[in-house]
Order: structure tokens, then sequence, then C-alpha cells
């Protein structure tokens, strides 16, 4: 009897094939294709786990050649884990050739291997992540990319569906930070909810910066993380200035100065965070409470005004109170403002347009069952939550927005 290698033994996680090859010695091309012959022997396949490897660069080219062709291209795969595989810039590249023409990917995770971050590739590789439907991407532990890197690809970077940055540990200086601020500063650029920048040497004055510009002009951001990050880089002079224009006592040591200053950074950054988690809360809540009224009032109107044309109501008697949908659109609009008070203009706006159509709503299919009809909704594989997050997003409500 012959027993079967372990490794094409895929794991299986919650009802969804997972192929988990974590340390299992896969080495350049050999290793791809052993990762591909598993592939091929499942029917479906969502999440790739690959780390601790030796794929290298031509290992992930073959691999990403594979799931570009027809074969690969019928797996749906979300999660694609590769770190710790000594993959360099021609296999960021075979990544960027495989991510810009999927749709299915959700999370990437990248870290700890042999990126320099040259700009050809890096420009190539943020136009792939623009183009996809990326949430999560770790770059973490990419010590050669630093600064050179962020220089490219944050100016650029301009996902829609990214929610999670990871740049732990990726040797950022203060030179980052420009570009970190005004990537956190563009509402119409950045959408991210969790931002990882830890293990860095950005220093005090940087992480104040990101502080400050998350306090005044970013609402998205739930998860900020800043750990690590040198600030003892900072001159002691700088740090007394601060507590002496505080009204502290400025006869401190520099270790008890930076554990003050870093204590009071992240206090301000808990509340920062509080006030954009509980303003999360509110505009969901009655983006749904405005969505729920607004469908009653305003879509049986619109679908009245748009397949019957009759002539106009004869004038309405002076004793009888006019209805909702009589008043003036704009009227009927600020009635219906009162039911979200936390939502801005351009929400408000959206979200009664998407109720006042027609086309918005489900689709339904009607069940014959023996001598009974019955109209039931279209199936979706999407959970209740999952819908509704997209539908948040899709109208831009899921944080709070300024105006």
């Amino acid at each position: 009897m012959t027993s079967t290698h372990k490794l094409f033994l895929p794991k299986t996680s919650s009802g969804r094939s997972c192929i988990d090859l974590s340390d299992a010695g896969l080495h350049s091309v050999e290793g791809a294709e052993r990762v591909i012959t598993l592939m091929c022997s499942q029917n479906s396949v969502e999440r790739l786990v690959l780390n601790h490897n030796k794929l290298g660069n031509e290992g992930c080219a073959v691999l990403c050649k594979f799931l570009c062709s027809t074969i690969g291209k019928r797996h749906a795969i979300s999660k694609i884990a590769l770190n710790f595989n000594a993959i360099g810039n021609e296999g960021l590249s075979a990544i960027s050739d495989f991510l810009k023409d999927d749709q299915h990917l959700k999370e990437l995770s990248l870290a700890n291997n042999s990126f320099s971050g040259d700009p050809p590739t890096t420009s190539k590789f943020v136009n792939a992540v623009n183009n996809s439907n990326l949430e999560v991407l770790s770059l973490t532990s990419n010590r050669p990319l630093s600064d050179a890197f962020v220089e490219v690809f944050l100016p650029a970077l301009n996902a829609p569906s990214l929610r999670a940055l990871h740049l732990s540990a990726m040797n950022l200086t203060p030179l980052s930070c420009p570009y970190i601020l005004e990537f956190l500063t563009d509402p119409q650029r950045c959408r991210l909810h969790t931002l990882k920048c830890n293990g860095n040497s950005l220093g005090l004055q940087a992480v104040r910066s990101i502080i400050r510009a998350v306090t005044k002009e970013n609402y998205a951001l739930v998860t900020v993380e800043l750990y690590a990050n040198h600030l003892e880089s900072d001159s002691l002079d700088t740090l007394s200035s601060d507590h002496d224009s505080n009204g502290e006592d400025t006869d401190v040591d520099e270790a008890t100065a930076l554990r003050l200053a870093w204590k009071a950074c992240q206090h301000r950054m808990n509340l920062v965070l509080t006030r954009n988690v509980l303003l999360k809360g509110y505009v969901e809540r009655e983006s749904l409470q405005l969505l729920r009224y607004a469908r009653i009032l305003l879509l049986h109107t619109q679908c009245a005004e748009s397949s019957v044309k009759s002539l106009p109501a004869p004038p309405m008697p002076d004793n009888v109170t006019p209805s909702f949908t009589s008043l003036p659109i704009e009227i009927q609009h600020h009635i219906l403002s009162f039911l979200a008070p936390h939502l801005s203009t351009g929400q408000l706006i959206r979200i009664i347009g998407y109720a006042s159509s027609a086309n918005t709503l489900p689709c339904l299919l009607l069940r014959l069952t023996g001598s009974t009809r019955k109209w039931v909704g279209m199936q979706n594989t999407k959970s209740r939550k999952e819908q509704r997050s997209i539908w948040f997003d899709t109208l831009r409500c899921s944080s709070f927005e300024p105006e």
C-alpha cells in the first residue's frame, strides 16, 4: 500500500478549501509545480497559504502564470499568503500581472521577502493594486523597501476596496512622513480602516504629525498602530520644550520624557479612534434607517411618476392637509434628513437616490409550490453582514463625512 505525501494533503477550514503548505520545503519551480498539481486535484481552492518556503522569483512566476491561466482562474482565490519566500522584484512583477486581472483576491500577504522597491516595479505593483479588489495588503518586514518604496507607492495608491494596509518593520524614516500624511488626508484615495506602521524609525515628531492628521481629516480609520518607532531619535531639547509648553516639570531624564511623550501620543490616538468608531456606528445605523423610510415614502411616487403620465391633479381644498408626497422634493429631502443627523449632504443625496430607484430593489423569482405561488429572493452566497458592508462602501456611508 502506498502512502500519500503530506504535501498533498490540503487543510480545510470552515467548509472552504484551503491549501496550507507553510514550511513544506517548497523550492523554486519544483515547489510551484507541486502546488499547481495539488490545486488541479481540487474542485475549488479559496485560500492559498505558502508561508516559510523558498519559492523565489522563479517559483512565484510559475505559480502566478498558472493562476492567470484558464485552469487557474476556475479557483476563486480570496487569500494568498507568500510570507518568507525569498521573492524579489521579478516575483513581485509576476504577482502584479496576476493581480491586475483578478477580481476575487481579498487578502495578500507578502511579509519578509526580498523586494528592493525599484520605481518601475513599484509603479507596476501599485497600478495592479488599484485595479484589484484587495481589502488587506501586508508588506510587513520588507526592510529593503524603505522610504523609496513609499515615495512611489503611496502617492499613486487609489484602491477603492483596500481597507487594511500593513507597513510595519519596513525601515521607514521621517522621510516617509509627508507621503503618509498626504495619503491619510485624502478621502478620495484613502478608505483604510486599519493602518499598521510598527517597528519603523519614524520618530516622535512624525508620529505626532500622523496623529494630528487623523484627528483633523480622517474619520475612517478605526485601528492605527505606531508602536516601536524609535522615539528616542528626537532630541531631549524638543521633548523638554514640549513639557515646558504644557506647564509640566522639565527636570526629567530622557527616558522619562520619552515615556511620557509616548503615553500622551497613545492617549490622543485612542481618543481619536474611539471618536471614529462611534461616528461610524451612528452613520451606518442612520443610513439604514433613512433607507427604510425613504423607500416607503419616495419609491412609490417615483414609480407612479415614471409609469403613469396623467393630467395635473386638481387643486386641493384649503381645509385638507397636504400629503408628504405633494410637497416639493427639496422639502421632502429636508424632512428626511432629520432621520440621519450625522450624515453629510452627499451621503443623504446618495441614499435618497438609491431608495428612490426601482432598479435597486432586490430581484425576486416566482416559485410554484403545488397550487400556490410564492415570490422568493434570489439566492446570494454573501451573508447579510457582507451585503450590508458592500452597500455601505458603495454609497460611501461606512464612515463619518465632515462638511
